[in-house]
């Protein structure tokens, strides 16, 4: 009688359909499941590898030194005015002085001085152009008088070695560009 009167209760059932389904697609895609895996793990190997503070390695090798607040020449360090002279006579000199300089240094290459940039009473940057090649600049300096090719002709100066010469700074602020009068 106790079975009559009972309800019959229906089981709990999980979704073995959902479970089913996302284990096929994985079996199906095996190939591609690998290749995820493969990569996560190349990853993890490739951040691991190159975070110096991971590795134990947190000192940085520094390959260029920054110059220290006192190392880079201001106006008040033996500087003259950073506005540019503009002296017309003054330009004649360097590119009279400055010719034969670049002739040997281009090697009889054909090139013409496009700009002339005189930065204080010692420095300047001649820029030559050629319809050929980029334009490069020429770094000059007065010495004794007279007007010196010191660095160029070329497209990239370093830094620390214009510091080193004592180029000054609105100079090395502009080495690397095409000169603007």
């Amino acid at each position: 009688m106790d079975n009559e009167n009972q309800i019959e209760q229906p089981l709990p059932q999980e979704n073995y359909q959902a479970k089913d389904t996302l284990f096929n697609t994985i079996k199906q895609n095996k190939r591609l499941v690998l290749f995820f895996v493969v990569g996560v793990v190349l990853l993890i190997i490739i951040f691991i590898a190159t975070n110096p503070f991971l590795t134990g390695n947190s000192k940085i090798k520094e390959e260029t030194p920054i110059p220290t607040r006192s190392e880079i020449p201001t106006t008040t360090d033996k500087q003259p005015s950073v506005t540019p002279i503009t002296s017309a006579v003054e330009k004649e000199t360097i590119k009279t002085a400055a010719k034969p300089q670049i002739d040997t240094l281009v090697g009889g290459a054909s090139y013409t001085m496009s700009q002339i940039k005189i930065y204080t009473a010692e420095w300047a940057i001649v820029e030559i152009t050629n319809p050929n090649t980029d334009p490069a600049n020429v770094v000059l300096k007065k010495t004794n008088g007279e007007w010196k090719v010191v660095m160029g002709p070329g497209t990239h100066f370093d830094n620390s070695k214009l510091l080193q010469i004592g180029a000054p700074q609105n100079l090395i602020n502009e080495a690397n560009s095409n000169i603007q009068p």
